[in-house]
């Protein structure tokens, strides 16, 4: 028999995405005919939907095994009539066709993107997935809550409203947690009915800061100034409104700068910086007013090491509109995702959630099954793995997918000012104070090359 795990956000904002990507993960690893699902789609169809096309591409997925039922837009028309019926029979539908050929179904619910649609869409949650027979997996955004008790209680309400509502609960997943009280909340979360835990998944800021990318998509700002990857984090904004020698003394990695088209003091200190080995590297910057740099300046600009958008809004405008864009993780690119499928797997224990359910073994290789297996197997049993090359971009962008997935630990070799430079410049995330990522720098350090040569001459020695 087909069993279902419907995926419900609590609250607004929830990062459900993450959820849904990490427990279709864990599903994948164990199942041969895995199922996705949303009721409710974005777009006018499916193959619109930016999550329905996440889940089929990283899990090969086929299109009868990816599946929506009905647009968002023709469900907010149902609704607003009071046929709920024919929003119910029309998923259900879709749901007996994808049963008949698997094992389990992940059903992504929908979003609760407006406050004042909480209890309806709570409703419409539990009923969809009471006639669909589904376990709810519920997720609890907990960014906006400021205290623990506050996520605790939150905890306890939502089992409370789920068994009110008929529901049989699947997962607690408290999601978006302050990470300095991640762990209280993990620790003082009491155990559901079955005496199952809460899983607590912390705030990750290469999870919910928006790309550059991210930002292009939803405002629809120019890129032809220059070629500079769009793949970067923006971790904070910096409007310009001040002289360029004070402002570079506020900007700071990751910032997205935003100025006016014609200050060229800002945009020449702003380009200096980036170029400087030892001064911040923006995550890009917007020109607003329609002004774009011309002669020398507009010259220096095109070869930036950071991308540079265009807008013809004016400043303030363009800042407001840059702070109401979310991240979007089903639209993101490998870095993303890699961070997301990384904490899923520090914070939950997939094979104590997956033996909540009793599913047949795969039996099927296929070469994405084969990928998987290979990082779990390094996962559970963790090694090093030296990099050479550090001066290699290519190199640096590896190492921080295979940091955000988290399943080694690594060793970049290189001089540590080059290393730290480029991917500076590059936009390449790497934390060498972090934990199981070292910089060694083996060309400077006499006492560290005497050691290895006389291992590789020990070794070498049977040879003659």
């Amino acid at each position: 028999m087909t069993q279902g795990i419907y995926i419900s956000a609590m609250t607004p904002l929830s990062g459900k995405t993450l959820v849904a990507l990490g427990l279709t993960d864990t599903m994948f690893k164990r199942t041969d005919a895995l199922g996705f699902f949303r009721p409710v789609f974005d777009g006018t169809s499916p193959e619109e939907d930016s999550v329905l096309q996440l889940m089929k591409r990283t899990f090969d997925l086929p299109d009868s095994r990816c599946r929506g039922a009905v647009s968002l837009e023709r469900c907010r028309e149902i609704l607003a009539s009071g046929e709920h019926d024919d929003l119910d029979s029309a998923a259900m539908a879709v749901y007996s066709e994808m049963a008949l050929e698997c094992d389990v179904i992940v059903v992504d619910g929908t979003d609760l993107l407006a406050h004042n649609a909480v209890t309806a869409e709570f409703d419409l949650n539990a009923r969809l997935a009471n006639n669909m027979g589904c376990s709810v997996a519920a997720v609890i955004g907990a960014h906006e809550s400021g205290r623990v008790k506050d996520v605790l209680n939150a905890i306890d309400v939502t089992r409370t409203e789920l068994r009110q509502a008929g529901c049989d609960i699947y997962a607690v997943i408290v999601n978006r947690a302050d990470p300095e009280q991640a762990e209280q909340i993990r620790r003082e979360a009491k155990p559901g009915n079955h005496n199952l835990p809460a899983y607590v998944i912390p705030e990750i800021p290469a999870i919910s800061n928006p790309t550059v990318a991210e930002l292009v998509d939803a405002q629809g700002y120019g890129t032809d100034f220059n070629s500079a990857s769009l793949d970067r984090d923006i971790k904070a904004v910096k409007v310009a409104a001040m002289t360029a020698g004070n402002f570079l003394d506020q900007m700071a990695d990751g910032d997205l700068v935003i100025t006016p088209g014609d200050r060229t003091d800002v945009v020449s200190a702003t380009l200096a910086s980036s170029l400087a080995p030892t001064l911040p590297v923006p995550a890009g910057m917007l020109l607003t007013g329609g002004f774009r740099p011309s002669g020398a300046v507009g010259s220096l600009l095109s070869a930036a090491p950071f991308p540079v958008l265009t807008t013809d809004q004016d400043t303030f405008s363009t800042a407001e509109a840059v702070g109401t864009t979310r991240d979007t993780l089903a639209g993101a690119h490998s870095r993303k995702i890699a961070a997301a499928r990384g904490a899923w797997a520090e914070h939950v224990d997939s094979d104590e959630l997956s033996g909540r359910l009793t599913l047949p073994r795969p039996v099927r290789r296929t070469p994405l099954r084969f990928l998987h297996e290979l990082v779990e197997s390094a996962r559970a049993d963790r090694k090093r793995i030296v990099l050479p090359e550090g001066d290699d971009p290519r190199i640096l962008r590896a190492a921080e997918l295979i940091h955000r997935r988290n399943f080694c630990d690594l060793t970049v070799l290189g001089d540590p000012e080059t290393v730290r430079s480029l991917a500076q410049s590059e936009g390449i995330e790497l934390d060498f104070d972090a934990d199981g990522l070292d910089l060694v720098d083996f060309q400077h350090d006499d006492a560290l090359r005497e050691k290895y040569a006389d291992e590789y001459v020990r070794l070498r020695s049977h040879k003659g």
